[in-house]
């Protein structure tokens, strides 16, 4: 191996490295994050609606329980981060 390819495993390695550690401390997943907030609020199993339900939507909801917000928004519209129903 000439040093030009030892360089590129190097860095291939490190750059490997860097993408695990920020998966597993970095920023949380937005769907794990809502379906652990509504299985210990209201009980039961939440990961199907969770799951089918529009990425964005559930990313903004996310933000709102992890600041404490009371509501949040999506397109528009408000909701309240209690059970992400829209606001009357």
């Amino acid at each position: 191996m000439n040093k030009n390819t030892k360089g590129a495993i190097v860095v291939g390695v490190v750059l490997l490295l860097g993408f695990i550690v920020y998966k597993k401390f970095g920023k949380p997943d937005s769907r794990k994050v809502v379906i652990k907030y509504l299985d210990a609020t209201f009980g039961g199993k939440h990961d199907d609606f969770v799951n089918s339900v529009n990425k964005g939507y559930v990313d903004n909801w996310s933000i709102a329980i992890m600041n404490g917000k009371e509501t949040f928004e999506f397109n528009g519209k408000t909701y309240i981060t209690k059970g992400g129903t829209a606001k009357q």
